[in-house]
């Protein structure tokens, strides 16, 4: 309806001039312009001219920015990013004991990554799921709090069990009160004194693991498998979480064993541990 009001007044302009300059007969002009005063005639020319002025004008400066951007050569030697690439930080799998509590019982990083490459897997209640698009990149955050253990009671590991920690809370798994050892791990992350700890070196396997995996799935170009764990504070309640993203391969990452708010629930702790690094 604009575009046809538009045409018409510049159509009514056109007559309009044409009654100016031509003198023409009234009856040959339009029926809207025929009981137009002189006046009224000259004031429609005078805003057609306008138009077609401005018109030209903002021609000409389309034309003047053409000639303008073909004067310069590409910006040469820019560092700024210009590939857009989509991934996930903060993913839990079975190995995070609040995960495993809540019924991912049987998903591992292995099958994080395969679901982030676009392959379909099996979710934790048995439906078949896939992404639409696959990822760029992946990093499986795991708590760094009792990681790995719980799977690892559930699947019997002679390693685990004879540590005074996996004896304890297999024995909540096996007479059913497992929710006893979620609630000891809630309690150790909210700050409870002298948090029952796992061995060094069984906290070290199951961390060589996690980062072997990593690098099995890592496809440089095509996708990168990332190696980290989520520091877990929730001091009063209230969640103190930090990702920790480390930027080697796991011939590197494999020298630590995680930092954890077991070890220390300021952060100010991790900074220098990550300084150390």
């Amino acid at each position: 309806m604009q575009c046809a009001s538009l045409l018409l007044s510049v159509s009514l302009m056109s007559g309009a001039a044409m009654a100016q300059q031509d003198h023409h007969d009234p009856s040959e002009l339009p029926e809207a312009m025929q009981n137009m005063s002189p006046e009224q005639l000259e004031e429609m020319q005078r805003q057609g001219e306008e138009m077609a002025r401005r018109a030209a004008e903002r021609a000409a400066m389309v034309e003047a920015n053409a000639k303008r951007e073909k004067a310069y050569s590409p910006t040469v030697g820019s560092n700024i990013p210009r590939q857009v690439l989509w991934g996930d930080t903060h993913v839990h799998t079975q190995n995070s004991p609040d995960a495993f509590t809540f019924g991912n019982t049987t998903l591992t990083p292995a099958d994080a990554y395969r679901f982030a490459q676009g392959q379909e897997i099996d979710a934790h209640n048995g439906q078949r799921v896939k992404l639409r698009r696959p990822l760029d990149f992946l990093m499986v955050s795991d708590h760094a709090e009792y990681l790995g253990l719980f799977p690892r009671l559930v699947a019997g590991d002679p390693e685990i069990y004879k540590t005074e920690l996996g004896a304890r809370w297999g024995g909540y798994l096996q007479s059913g009160n497992f929710g006893l050892a979620m609630g000891e791990f809630v309690a150790a992350v909210s700050g409870a004194p002298n948090p029952r700890r796992l061995p060094v070196e069984a906290k070290q396997m199951i961390w060589n693991d996690i980062a072997d995996m990593a690098d099995q799935y890592n496809e440089p170009g095509k996708f990168t498998a990332l190696i980290g764990y989520e520091w877990t504070a929730q001091i009063n309640s209230n969640n103190l979480h930090r990702v920790v993203i480390f930027r080697d391969n796991a011939d590197k990452a494999k020298n630590i064993v995680p930092f954890s708010a077991l070890d220390s629930s300021d952060p100010e702790d991790l900074w220098q541990f990550l300084a150390d690094y």
